[in-house]
């Protein structure tokens, strides 16, 4: 069950405007971010980064599962006298929340064990190479 924010005051109209267009742009920039990551992913110059830009990801997911919960307008946000309609349409908003946190949760631990098959996976390749991890001479006896 997803925490209720109900408790927090309403900022003032001014501060809600700045707040907003923080967001819009805080969003942009997520958007941005994750198209730079995806053109630049398949080159093969980029694979030492791969662990850490995997643990960036695994972070991202993470703070975005903690945003997707604070977003849940809360028990009382369908307590609507007399307003089914918008009853059920904010019930269906939380269990579509709460559907996203858990699913963003999910893609974390997943994150989590792409970052270490991609470090494992890296080490093995740089080991792999004799000429890498052995003097020429060592590497023409280990053949």
């Amino acid at each position: 069950m997803l925490p209720s924010l109900s408790h927090l005051r309403a900022p003032s109209p001014a501060a809600a405007d700045l707040d907003l267009n923080r967001i819009y742009d805080d969003a942009s920039e997520l958007v941005e971010a994750a198209s730079r990551l995806r053109a630049a992913a398949g080159h093969r110059h980029t694979s030492p980064a791969h662990p850490a830009v995997i643990a960036c990801i695994e972070t991202a997911l993470d703070d975005l599962r903690a945003t997707v919960v604070a977003m849940d307008p809360g028990p009382d946000g369908a307590d609507v006298d007399g307003d089914a309609r918008r009853r059920s349409r904010v019930l269906r908003l939380r269990r579509g929340l709460g559907t996203l946190a858990v699913a963003l949760g999910d893609a974390a631990v997943a994150a989590a064990a792409a970052r270490a098959l991609s470090a494992r996976a890296r080490y093995a390749t740089a080991s792999a190479s004799p000429t890498k991890t052995l003097t020429p001479r060592a590497a023409t006896r280990a053949r």
